[in-house]
């Protein structure tokens, strides 16, 4: 038998016999403290996984917040687009108006004498009767659709053209379109024709063939676009 002279001789029992430390647990032990670490895991479970479960919602959440912030972000773009688009149709319509109006002074500033603004049906009968070989039906539309032709007459009394396109701020295209249509005007009538452009502003792009002369260029004001 064993003999217990002291608390070592406990302890070094106890190390020995892994069930007595449990009986002598039960025994010094309140069955409250004996349970206290099945009670905190049950606790930990408890406060843990409804965290887990709002943060998993919080997340979720946000994520949806974001995809709607996006969205009306992306329709406040679209919205924004449209209006800049609308304002630049609004500007080009008063340009093109009033360009309309003042086709006899262009004339007078180009040197030449203004005699009538062709319409889409003077135009359509134009080509109606013309060589069209290798040309693209879209660009007879489109030289159907000219902003303004105007018949003029040139310093030598001969029967001309002027090819205008009008816009708010003209570009490369607005210069391309009325070279083309003058070729055009020359080609179907066998008079000289002359291109040009109507724009408040241009962009920097178009500066050299304004320069060169190769397109003339009619300066309208904001005031011209102002209601009468």
């Amino acid at each position: 038998m064993t003999m217990i002279h002291d608390i070592h001789d406990l302890f070094r029992l106890l190390d020995a016999n892994p069930e007595y430390r449990a009986e002598l647990r039960r025994y010094v032990l309140s069955e409250e403290l004996l349970n206290l670490p099945a009670r905190f895991n049950r606790f930990v479970e408890d406060r843990f996984e409804p965290f887990e479960e709002r943060m998993d919602r919080f997340v979720e959440d946000q994520r949806r917040i974001n995809r709607e912030i996006r969205e009306d972000i992306g329709e406040v773009r679209r919205d924004i687009a449209e209006i800049r688009q609308d304002s630049a149709q609004m500007k080009g319509d008063h340009a093109r108006n009033r360009a309309d109006r003042q086709a006899p002074f262009i004339a007078f500033t180009m040197g030449l004498t203004y005699v009538r603004t062709l319409t889409g049906a003077d135009l359509t009968g134009m080509v109606r009767d013309a060589d069209l070989s290798g040309i693209a039906p879209g660009e007879i539309a489109s030289f159907v659709d000219a902003d303004l032709i105007i018949e003029v007459i040139d310093g030598d009394g001969q029967t001309a053209y002027v090819a205008l396109e009008i816009s708010y701020t003209a570009n490369r295209r607005d210069t391309r379109r009325a070279i083309r249509n003058a070729g055009f005007l020359s080609r179907f009538t066998g008079q000289p024709a002359r291109p040009a452009i109507a724009s408040i502003r241009n962009d920097p792009e178009i500066a050299d063939v304004i320069s060169g002369g190769e397109v003339y260029w009619y300066t309208l004001y904001d005031r011209d676009l102002e209601p009468e």
